[in-house]
């Protein structure tokens, strides 16, 4: 299926219930739990995670496997990894190794690279989605 983006003000439980009855039929929604995967989790806000959580999870609407990253170039758990922690009925983390130089060990956090350098100080960047 293809992507659907979902912006930091939208409520993701209510796009996601748009996208699966414009898909699948209107009545599908409530008849079946699906399985919906989201992808770059990290970036989703922890009020669309506790939206997903309550609303989509709860009422047995679907079930929600969700990937991303837990921590960003700081070593800091992303806002919406640490809400996606705090809620998940499961937790699994796949192994990752680091390719940088061939260090070969778990890659356990982002790493922003300025003028080939890992810097792992300064402010996130903002406006990912303009």
């Amino acid at each position: 299926m293809p992507a659907i983006l979902i912006s930091p003000e939208q409520d993701a439980s209510e796009i996601l219930r748009e996208q699966m009855a414009t898909r699948l039929g209107q009545t599908a929604v409530w008849e079946n739990p699906w399985l919906v995967y989201v992808d770059e989790a990290q970036f989703l806000e922890p009020r669309q995670v506790q939206q997903l959580a309550h609303t989509i999870v709860d009422s047995n609407v679907a079930t929600i496997q969700a990937y991303g990253l837990l921590n960003d170039f700081r070593g800091e758990l992303f806002p919406g990894s640490a809400e996606l922690l705090r809620l998940a009925d499961r937790k699994t983390q796949i192994p990752s190794s680091c390719e940088r130089k061939g260090c070969g060990y778990i890659a356990t956090t982002n790493a922003r690279l300025v003028n080939g350098n890992i810097v792992t100080e300064g402010p996130p960047k903002s406006n990912r989605w303009h």
